[in-house]
């Protein structure tokens, strides 16, 4: 899967679509690439995957080298803010043949919701699928996604488009993401970590609640939650971008 992730708004959830949603199931076989200067966050993860590649805007361009490469077919862009239209201006000009989706991420709002139009309408003048990654929906799933993402769905409205023209998946508010950054670790990681529990149960046996059956008890805890994560909304979203990508799953 060759994979671009883009919109002009800051705070989107790019970076965390890209490396937890993209990259992160395909382990080592992803490279990332961040095309920023000021806001770069991916460095931190380079153990986690095949490689992490930062460009300045001004070498866009340079991702045709690691599109093109037969060997690796799995490359996520990562596009930040920064002279963001610098960076689209050099990445349009690469054959879409050689990406096969785009991901637009979005956060609830109404500007960001016009951020996330605005991407799409260039990109939809592009010869590749587009798919719209909904962030910090409820995870509890109680509440309808449309009130949850007004502002999106009004601008839907107002193009005239249905939600049967478009690809969406969603992606929930968890502070397992937070962990994950905090450990400079992928949700993907924390939760194939092995468990905990052996340890626990002989620290409490030896010393009862202590500290270090508390840290234990909390580590144990967010693996159970990375799992969940995991299952119940990063691997959906994985898997639907990748069919849309045309890869075999």
């Amino acid at each position: 899967m060759r994979a671009l992730v883009i919109n002009p708004k800051g705070g989107s959830g790019k970076s965390l679509i890209a490396r937890e949603v993209l990259a992160a199931p395909l382990l080592k076989g992803a490279v990332i690439i961040e095309i920023d200067q000021l806001n770069r966050q991916q460095i931190d993860f380079r153990d986690s995957f095949l490689d992490v590649v930062e460009l300045l805007p001004s070498q866009a361009s340079e991702c045709t080298h690691f599109l093109k490469n037969e060997h690796n077919r799995n490359v996520i862009i990562d596009v930040g803010i920064d002279k963001i239209e610098e960076t689209f201006t050099k990445l349009s000009k690469i054959p879409m043949r050689y990406i096969d989706v785009v991901v637009i991420p979005v956060m609830p709002g109404r500007y960001e919701a016009e951020g996330a139009f605005q991407i799409y309408d260039k990109v939809a003048q592009l010869d590749t699928e587009v798919v719209f990654a909904l962030n910090q929906v409820d995870p509890t799933r109680q509440n309808p996604l449309e009130r949850q993402h007004l502002g999106f769905f009004s601008r839907l409205d107002a193009k005239g488009m249905s939600l049967d023209r478009i690809n969406l998946v969603q992606i929930p508010y968890s502070s397992v993401f937070e962990e994950a950054v905090y450990g400079s670790k992928t949700v993907y990681q924390l939760a194939y970590r092995d468990s905990f529990l052996d340890q626990l149960m002989e620290e409490e046996m030896k010393n009862g609640l202590s500290d270090h059956a508390c840290a234990l008890a909390n580590a144990e805890w967010n693996r159970i939650a990375a799992k969940s994560l995991l299952d119940s909304w990063i691997m959906p979203a994985h898997t639907t971008i990748r069919r849309i990508a045309g890869d075999d799953i």
